[in-house]
């Protein structure tokens, strides 16, 4: 209960002093003010319906993005399994779009997830029966080029690969 006291009255403090002509990154002093940014859909920055809302709202509040591409949710996974796990098809081109755009835009760029759990990824991956060593190079293979494509490496921030 102490904890849940203690929140309110910082909170208090902290709406006191907020002045709303400054945006969030204004307040962040060293500290890194971001979002997930996607390329498309409803909450794109780069296409999109909203594409005029978000973009403004990312650059205006953010001191960094992370580009919320994801293997199988239209990311850059194939959409057809593949014969053999080394002829995977991998596409960059709407990650390396958003972090493009960050380079040109202000915010800096942090890597977002590359690799996760089944949620991320079509159908056929979920239910195929890749050895450990085929998943482990497959791991890799993932960081790796995105890492090379589009020069993202030299472009992101914290990157220590």
């Amino acid at each position: 209960m102490s904890n849940f006291s203690l929140l309110l009255v910082i909170t208090a403090v902290s709406a006191a002093q907020f002045d709303t002509t400054k945006t969030l990154k204004d307040y962040a002093g060293p500290m890194h003010i971001g979002t997930a940014v996607k390329y498309g859909e409803p909450k794109g920055i780069l296409e999109g319906p909203n594409v005029d809302v978000y973009r403004p709202l990312v650059k205006a509040h953010s001191n960094v993005i992370q580009p919320a591409v994801y293997a199988g949710w239209g990311g850059f996974f194939s959409t057809e399994k593949p014969a053999d796990i080394r002829d995977i098809q991998l596409d960059f081109s709407e990650l390396n779009a958003l972090v493009n755009w960050g380079k040109d835009n202000g915010p800096a760029v942090m890597h977002h997830v590359l690799i996760s759990h089944n949620r991320y990824y079509p159908d056929w991956f979920k239910t195929a029966d890749f050895t450990p060593e085929e998943l482990d190079w497959l791991m890799k293979h993932i960081i790796e080029s995105a890492l090379a494509s589009n020069d993202n490496a030299e472009k992101l921030i914290g990157n220590s690969i």
